[in-house]
């Protein structure tokens, strides 16, 4: 995404300006379709800004009548969300809202959606280090005290529990949105929930 948040940890090689530290999006599908799925950086995210597309910037995947189509495009306009990359590098315009999300996809909406910054630091939890694409993120809900990273051997490719994402809801103070009664948290479900955290 960019210099303030897109670089590796300071003293190590780490990703630069590409895609997998970017800002402006979810992240790799842990399920097996489709493949290769990665995080779009700034520099293709503005390749998707709906002002500068010819027609208005649709998902294929979502219906215009969608119960949750207005507040997935509000988040695209305030770069929280935004479609994927194949393994090519082609940005692909999909965003598989019935797909779960995943612990490290919905801590990076979250801190997108509170403006919480990205932390440039060597994060506890191990499935979030080797430069993995979130790991800055995950090191800012560690820093904020978040129950649900005090295991450093959780799995953050994993899809987010309704146990998991209440709990962090509750600990940022976020305690009067309604969250569905689901056990995993749907893409679709998880961009309700932000924009009425975002209203």
């Amino acid at each position: 995404m960019s210099t303030n948040n897109g670089g590796g940890r300071r003293g190590s090689p780490g990703r630069g300006g590409s895609a997998v530290a970017a800002d402006f999006s979810l992240h790799r599908l842990i399920t097996a379709i489709p493949p290769f799925l990665v995080v779009t950086g700034q520099e293709e995210q503005e390749k998707m800004q709906p002002e500068e597309q010819d027609v208005p910037f649709s998902f294929i995947d979502v219906p215009p009548d969608a119960p949750y189509a207005h507040a997935l495009y509000e988040l695209v306009e305030h770069g929280i969300v935004s479609g994927y990359e194949d393994e090519k590098g082609n940005l692909l315009q999909y965003f598989y809202p019935d797909q779960p999300a995943t612990i490290a996809e919905f801590s990076k909406m979250l801190c997108k959606a509170l403006g919480l910054p990205w932390d440039d630091v060597l994060p506890r939890t191990l499935s979030a280090q080797n430069d993995h694409w979130a790991y800055g993120y995950i090191a800012r809900l560690e820093l904020n005290g978040l129950a649900v990273f005090h295991d450093p051997l959780i799995q953050i490719n994993s899809p987010i529990s309704r146990a998991q994402f209440k709990s962090m809801l509750n600990e940022l103070d976020i305690s009067d949105v309604v969250t569905p009664n689901s056990e995993n948290l749907s893409r679709a479900e998880a961009v309700l929930l932000l924009f009425s955290v975002l209203e």
